[in-house]
């Protein structure tokens, strides 16, 4: 019992902590286009109107970017946010280190945990961005200094080795040469039920098809969720075999308890105890035993399934 227990909470425990991780830097579904042309004050109502159970939609651009620090330098990718949306659907402000915040002025940049120890940098430091514009001819470099206002542990090495946020206007400068016409090349979608993601972000490539790509939660780190189910396969049916083992236990133990008992059992039969009798005695000692190993089981289960 507590083998089976502690086991199946800690993956059970792990499976949930990764998923709340690729959701609070994802969102639920992600709409990009492969023509820079969203308008989220256009699309989101769209959205909304079309897709039941939406709480909130954020645009935002991402492009790839290489982060200059004094340890070094080292590719990644930038996102930029809006301040005002992009918290209630990415919700990463829950993962934020210590004196840390989100982006809101020009020139701010929140860096992943790791990424930042690379680079050599803490929050109020600063760190060199080096991006290629794409519009109007603009092909060249682009380069710019910002000030680290925040620290991101997420907890997924993926993101915190490589992602930073900027404003999103800093992030439209960087990637389109301060094109207005360019809003945005990425929605974010939070919904009430995360499980429906899947299914929305089918029902929506069929209405809306090219260019517009969806991708839900469950497509983020696809590997090590398929890994994580596959574990958990694995490791019922190992405890499967010992509950079986366990279970044998008990009975070869009950069944030497009668072979042992066979004298008083003889002295209870001559004093005028019946089959029944005995069968109910000896049902009521095992099914007394079997309790109290499943209370401790329990009981010693939920104290180490809290330390843990």
């Amino acid at each position: 019992m507590i083998a089976l227990l502690v086991v199946t909470s800690v993956v059970n425990g792990f499976e949930k902590t990764l998923i709340d991780a690729v959701v609070k830097s994802q969102g639920d579904l992600i709409i990009s286009t492969r023509e820079p042309s969203l308008d989220p004050s256009k699309m989101i109502p769209k959205i909304k109107e079309q897709v039941p159970g939406v709480v909130a939609v954020t645009g935002s651009v991402l492009l790839e970017a290489m982060f200059t620090g004094p340890n070094g330098s080292f590719a990644g990718l930038i996102e930029g946010i809006d301040s005002d949306t992009y918290g209630q659907v990415a919700r990463i402000q829950d993962v934020l280190t210590s004196g840390s915040r989100l982006p809101e002025n020009r020139g701010e940049i929140a860096l992943g945990k790791s990424l930042a120890e690379r680079l050599g940098v803490e929050s109020g430091g600063t760190v060199r961005l080096v991006t290629s514009a794409q519009d109007d001819g603009k092909n060249g470099p682009q380069i710019q200094d910002y000030q680290v206002v925040g620290i991101i542990h997420l907890g997924l090495h993926d993101y915190d080795d490589r992602v930073g946020l900027v404003g999103i206007s800093d992030a439209r400068e960087a990637a389109f040469g301060n094109t207005e016409t360019v809003l945005a090349n990425t929605l974010r979608v939070h919904l009430d039920d995360p499980q429906r993601a899947h299914q929305v972000g089918r029902d929506l490539d069929l209405a809306w098809g090219y260019p517009y790509r969806f991708k839900d939660w469950t497509q983020f780190n696809k590997n090590l969720l398929y890994a994580i189910k596959l574990e958990k396969a694995v490791i019922a049916v190992v405890l499967m075999a010992i509950v079986f083992v366990g279970a044998f236990n008990i009975i070869s133990a009950l069944l030497m308890l009668v072979f042992e008992r066979e004298k008083e059992i003889s002295m209870l039969r001559v004093t005028g105890a019946k089959r029944r009798h005995l069968f109910v005695l000896f049902s009521f000692v095992g099914s007394f035993f079997g309790v109290l190993g499943t209370a401790l089981g329990w009981g010693v289960s939920a104290v180490l399934v809290a330390l843990l």
